[in-house]
């Protein structure tokens, strides 16, 4: 036998690769390898602050419960309305239509039980909705179709969107059918791990999400752990509010009707 069809049987044997095929090479699907450290981390009793030079992008880990502040009337300003909450945490929390002092909140929203407003159908950009249980402390982001609501007083739902990372994987189907998804712009989102660990997420500068999407699977804080991110508003709205690290607030001016915050 010829020696360059030898060492090529070789390279077959030692590799299984079969000529006029690939392996398939690591993909948005397969276990990502987490190695970024934040450039700085700090604790505000037991919530830890990560801050990250990349995308000016801040992440709470929080502990304890979740709250949703709905003003839709004549809001006062974020950071006013997140310290009168007394919240030591708080970001936008999502998207309203009208205006910052008579605003409606875009799709579903039931409050601990109330329901507020209906499901919005065939919506590219809100095509998830979010539901956090106080008392169990999980958080869960079902598609549109697929969300059956519960009566449980503990429980915060609302429609939002698009998701960026769901079970580990880049969500770029649902990125680039949403209407501002590929477009760059500063962002909040929020975050969690195996449906318990919960993040408050903000990005300073333009990027797009499947950018930040992509960076926050390679971050060490969540290794080994189940990621899930969805985006929650964008552009102007991005804020954040620190009552004990006032250095990192971000946009705390504007009348912004809905928070979620913790105390």
């Amino acid at each position: 036998m010829n020696r360059k069809y030898i060492i090529l049987a070789s390279i077959i044997i030692l590799f299984g690769i079969i000529p006029g095929q690939h392996k398939h090479n690591s993909s948005e699907n397969n276990v990502q390898i987490r190695t970024i450290l934040s450039d700085e981390i700090f604790h505000d009793g037991e919530l830890d602050i990560y801050t990250f030079k990349q995308f000016e992008m801040t992440i709470v880990s929080i502990h304890g419960d979740i709250d949703f502040i709905y003003e839709p009337f004549n809001a006062k300003p974020f950071g006013e309305l997140a310290k009168e909450s007394n919240f030591r945490f708080a970001i936008n929390a999502t998207y309203f239509a009208g205006s910052n002092v008579h605003a409606t909140h875009c799709g579903w929203l039931k409050m601990y039980g109330n329901k507020i407003i209906s499901k919005k159908m065939n919506d590219p950009q809100i095509k998830y909705i979010s539901q956090y249980n106080k008392q169990t402390k999980k958080i869960y982001f079902f598609y549109y179709k697929d969300f059956i609501t519960t009566d449980d007083s503990n429980s915060l739902e609302f429609q939002t969107g698009p998701m960026v990372v769901e079970s580990d994987s880049l969500s770029m189907q649902s990125i680039a059918s949403s209407i501002n998804g590929m477009r760059k712009a500063p962002r909040t989102l929020l975050a969690s791990t195996d449906h318990k660990n919960i993040y408050f997420i903000t990005v300073r500068t333009s990027v797009q999400l499947q950018e930040i999407g992509n960076f926050l699977r390679s971050l060490l804080i969540f290794d080994k752990k189940k990621l899930d991110v969805i985006n929650l508003d964008g552009g102007p709205s991005t804020a954040l509010y620190s009552k004990n690290n006032p250095e990192i607030n971000f946009n705390t001016k504007p009348q912004l009707p809905f928070l979620l915050g913790v105390q």
